[in-house]
């Protein structure tokens, strides 16, 4: 039998623009801004969970802090900040947002 999976901690996006995918996050799908520096953001999105946007490229080098050690990490997905989006995204209450922009 599987192993039963009662959620997920964290999930990490690259994003090239970190400022447009926060005020995305932030402005169209009301996740609140728990800490933020120029390398990351980090949304809760509910139920436990952690939503990691990091500038692309960010994460090559170990971070130190008095508290610890934040070590690299590395993606190896392709970037879909490409793909052609032909509908804007329509969220109640909120102004349409076309991607790109």
């Amino acid at each position: 039998m599987a192993p039963r999976i009662d959620g997920v901690l964290e999930t990490a996006l690259y994003v090239d623009d970190l400022a447009r995918a926060r005020r995305f996050y932030v402005e169209m799908l009301n996740l609140a801004e728990l800490v933020a520096d120029s390398r990351m953001v980090a949304l809760d999105a509910g139920r436990r969970t952690v939503l990691l946007l990091f500038r692309r490229g960010a994460t090559l080098n170990t971070v130190e802090f008095p508290g610890g050690t934040i070590p690299r990490m590395t993606a190896t997905a392709r970037s879909t900040s490409r793909l052609p989006f032909h509908r804007p995204i329509l969220l109640p209450g909120k102004p349409s947002l076309s991607i790109p922009a």
